[in-house]
């Protein structure tokens, strides 16, 4: 995997003709741009460059930063890019909120509903032992009964 980007990367440095050519601080920067969105062209060519601004506002802050500074954008565009890009992140942020409330709300009710099964059973638990208790307590009653018949009859 390591070996066919960094050929990937050589080639893109020694394939492009000097129409096309692009700084290699460009292709660094833009690599996973292109194995992501552009890699059913050849490097270097002119598909690539019409790949690249039909996905361009998918490309990478560090690939839309990079072209910038080599001038193949204008500052513009970057500043549009990421406008567009914090507007996407404040809309994905404000649609997970109620999101988060809910699944929050959600195990309150799981833990609501898992401490009332508890105290049900706890109660069930006392009974259980409050029973046994008396029963214990009417079996040392018989035992001692016993004994003090048993001994009222020896004793006659």
């Amino acid at each position: 995997m390591r070996a066919t980007i960094i050929a990937a990367v050589v080639v893109l440095a020694f394939s492009v003709n000097n129409a096309f050519a692009v700084s290699l601080a460009v292709k660094l920067a833009c690599k996973d741009d292109y194995f992501a969105h552009c890699s059913m062209h050849s490097p270097g060519s002119v598909g690539v460059r019409q790949c690249m601004r039909s996905v361009g506002s998918r490309l990478s802050a560090r690939c839309i930063g990079a072209l910038a500074d080599a001038g193949e954008i204008k500052k513009s565009v970057q500043k549009k890019y990421y406008a567009a890009q914090q507007k996407a992140q404040n809309k994905v942020a404000m649609t997970s909120g109620p999101k988060k409330k809910q699944y929050a709300q959600r195990s309150a009710a799981k833990r609501k509903y898992a401490a009332k099964a508890n105290e049900r059973r706890n109660k069930v638990a006392r009974k259980e032992t409050a029973r046994k208790q008396v029963a214990s307590k009417e079996f040392q009653k018989r035992q001692n009964e016993r004994k003090y018949y048993t001994r009222l009859a020896a004793d006659h």
